[in-house]
C-alpha cells in the first residue's frame, strides 16, 4: 500500500519522484517539497543544520566521497577519535539518505 506524500509548503499531493525534493532540517527532520515549492522557500531555509536536497546527485556524491575518506582513515595511521568521527559521519549521511527513501521516495511513482 502506497503512502501519499504531501508538500510541506503547499500541502498538495506529490505524485512524481521527479517533482519530489526531500530536505533535511535540523539533525533528524526531513521534509518533502515539490520542486517549485522548494525553490520558493529555499531562501528561508537557512541555518547551520539545514542542507540541500537529500535526494540529489550532490548528496549521493558526498556519500561516495565520505566512503573514500572513511576507507583512507581506516587504513592510514590516523588517530582513533578522527576515525570514529569520520565513521559516525558516514553512518549519519547514509542513514539520512535511507530514511528519505524509506519515508518518501519509494511511495511516489518514478
Amino acid at each position: 500500500m502506497m503512502k501519499e506524500i504531501y508538500c510541506q509548503h503547499c500541502s498538495k499531493h506529490i505524485e512524481d519522484r521527479g517533482d519530489l525534493v526531500v530536505v533535511q532540517q535540523g539533525i533528524w527532520a526531513i521534509e518533502p517539497y515539490h520542486t517549485k515549492c522548494y525553490g520558493a522557500v529555499a531562501k528561508g531555509l537557512s541555518g547551520l543544520l539545514v542542507s540541500g536536497p537529500i535526494n540529489s546527485r550532490v548528496y549521493s556524491l558526498s556519500i561516495i566521497l565520505t566512503v573514500i575518506i572513511t576507507i583512507v582513515a581506516i587504513f592510514l595511521d590516523i588517530q582513533g577519535i578522527i576515525k570514529l568521527v569520520v565513521l559516525f559521519y558516514l553512518l549519519y549521511v547514509i542513514s539520512m539518505r535511507a530514511w528519505s527513501w524509506l519515508n518518501y521516495e519509494r511511495h511516489v511513482s518514478t
